[in-house]
């Protein structure tokens, strides 16, 4: 399965776990209107089943995507972008959030308006990523040269090193890494 597919059936159970939590709502509902027990606990199960399924398909996959997509000197920009996407639409959940508190009803028409939502936004992501030819990532190797050494030492010198302004002399080299990513490479 294409990352594509993975981020996009993450999708969809997340808005498999909206219509579950509205379908709670629903009961909840009723029960509060008929005075009749409230639900158990366990009706929350498949939410957060969903959710998690989501989150794993949709977030990790979108974030190894991202990673692995983006040029080399715009992985950073590339990831800051998932994560201000992702700040906006908590935005978005906090605002119909403080809406919803504001009436001091919760709707099952919230959940159903966010799975709702969740459609479009597969759709669209579908229609955005249609035609995107995904490019597999070829390990990078850093090439570190070797370290020179400096000539063995004269004979008469007793072992010390030659002065710089002596014939014959080579400055040892700095080796630098081209890796960024481990603590000993630098």
């Amino acid at each position: 399965m294409s990352p594509i597919a993975r981020m996009a059936t993450g999708m969809v159970f997340t808005g498999l776990s909206l219509v579950a939590a509205g379908t709670v709502q629903i009961y909840l509902d009723h029960a509060a209107d008929t005075g009749g027990e409230p639900l158990h606990v366990a009706w929350q199960v498949p939410q957060y089943f969903f959710l998690s399924c989501g989150e794993v398909m949709a977030s990790i996959t979108g974030l190894e995507f991202a990673f692995t997509q983006a040029p080399d000197g715009f992985r950073g920009a590339v990831m800051a972008g998932w994560f201000c996407t992702q700040a906006a639409g908590n935005a978005v959940v906090a605002v119909v959030a403080l809406a919803v508190n504001a009436t001091s009803t919760i709707s099952p028409l919230v959940y159903f308006g966010f799975a709702a939502c969740m459609v479009l936004c597969v759709m669209g992501f579908l229609w955005v990523t249609r035609g995107y030819h995904y490019q597999k990532q070829q390990r990078r190797r850093s090439h570190v040269p070797a370290q020179r050494r400096n000539p063995p030492a004269a004979a008469s010198g007793g072992g010390m090193p030659r002065n710089e302004g002596a014939p014959g002399f080579r400055r040892p080299q700095r080796v630098r890494s081209n890796s960024t990513g481990s603590v000993g490479s630098r």
